[in-house]
């Protein structure tokens, strides 16, 4: 019953000025039997403030019935601070109809309230159908007008479910064709959810089948992007030994390619991370091609400066320059220059060892002649000594030891 007045008072809810509520928890009190066996036709309302100044401004509702059994139901209220009384007159249909076809007009109405609040919009359709069609036979004009506005409401209700779908199913379309595989599954769970909500069992196992196809879409993209990272970051290790190793050629040709598989893979944030990589990788190929210039101006200046101290035959200065032509070659990683300034270097030390070896003879020899210079002035003191003391003997022998030291030294 509760249903039948709540449907009347949404019919009629701009009539009311105000406790509107109130009003109808009133009628449900007072007049329930009158709203379970009569039809609304209509409620007005009727200004009825001249009358406060001899009823008095009530606070309590108070109602009474016409001659024709209709009611009226008398509301006093504050309006922008004004005292306002407002009759309301509620007329009911005064044809008489058989009560059991009009229970089921109500039930039929009531239960299709049910129905809308669940979504239940097809089933919804379909009573109200049946109800309508009793409300024509029986010729009911106030059923008949109440029954096909509810339905319009439902069929609105429903077109306004069906937008969301339509729109729902145009972003999926827009998300599997950009890949977006996330959201094309958020797209097909509110599509479910929907569908399930408004019973289209028909898009429900329609995309349940998509969401499946989805999944196994995701799966797919998962290994490949796996595929993809893992690929990425083998590039990458390749792409930092090379840098490590100076080798920037090399690692500028990697880092293009690891931007280029990025981009095909449509991974912005690598793209995005090795563009500046290849950036910095330029700028310390430039940095290291001065470099290279500077070491090679270094090196051609070494070699000449060897050429000279080699002519000059100052061997250590010559070799100690050699030393540092090998380091500069190192640094330029270039094979043959490390083993021409390696093969000039042995050639030095060979010189300088043969050199050592020449002084050693020179100062041996002097050495030798020191010692022969000394026992020469010890034998011919001795010889003057005995010469002096008339030991001719003792002298003559000692002068034959000069003699035969002399004669082995020049041996």
């Amino acid at each position: 019953m509760a249903q039948q007045i709540n449907r009347v008072f949404i019919k009629f809810k701009e009539v009311f000025a105000g406790r509107q509520e109130e009003i109808r928890n009133y009628i449900e009190k007072h007049f329930e039997m009158d709203f379970k066996e009569r039809i609304v036709e209509k409620i007005e309302k009727i200004d009825a403030t001249d009358k406060i100044k001899t009823t008095g401004f009530r606070d309590n509702l108070s109602s009474w019935k016409d001659s024709d059994k209709n009611i009226i139901i008398s509301n006093c209220l504050l309006v922008d601070g004004k005292q306002k009384r407002y009759d309301y007159k509620i007329t009911f249909v005064k044809e008489k109809f058989h009560s059991e076809d009009i229970e089921k007009i109500k039930t039929a109405m009531d239960e299709v309230d049910r129905l809308r609040e669940k979504l239940k919009l097809k089933i919804a359709v379909v009573k109200l159908d049946s109800a309508t069609k009793l409300a024509n036979e029986m010729n009911i004009p106030k059923y008949m007008t109440e029954l096909t506005k509810i339905k319009e409401e439902i069929i609105a209700l429903e077109k306004d479910y069906n937008k969301k779908l339509d729109d729902l199913v145009e972003s999926l379309g827009d998300h599997r064709e950009n890949n977006d595989i996330e959201a094309a599954l958020s797209d097909c769970d509110m599509i479910f959810s929907i569908s399930d909500t408004i019973d289209r069992t028909d898009l429900m196992e329609k995309y349940t089948q998509i969401t499946e196809r989805i999944m196994n879409e995701m799966i797919a993209d998962k290994d490949k992007r796996q595929q993809a990272s893992e690929k990425i970051l083998m590039l990458e290790n390749q792409m930092n030994r090379y840098r490590q190793e100076q080798n920037l050629d090399d690692a500028i040709r990697t880092c293009k390619d690891i931007i280029q598989f990025a981009k095909t893979n449509e991974k912005i944030d690598i793209t995005e991370k090795f563009i500046l990589i290849l950036k910095q990788l330029e700028n310390e190929e430039i940095a290291l091609k001065a470099k290279r210039k500077e070491l090679k101006k270094q090196l051609k200046e070494l070699d000449e400066q060897i050429q000279i101290l080699l002519s000059r035959n100052q061997l250590n200065e010559a070799l100690n320059n050699c030393e540092k032509c090998v380091d500069i070659s190192t640094a330029l990683k270039n094979d043959d220059l490390i083993k021409k300034y390696n093969f000039i270097s042995e050639r030095i030390k060979s010189r300088i060892a043969n050199a050592e070896e020449e002084s050693s003879k020179k100062i041996a020899e002097l050495e030798d002649l020191e010692k022969l210079k000394k026992n020469i002035e010890e034998l011919n003191k001795e010889g003057l000594d005995a010469l002096k003391n008339n030991k001719l003997a003792d002298s003559l022998k000692k002068y034959k030891e000069i003699k035969e030291l002399i004669i082995n030294y020049i041996e």
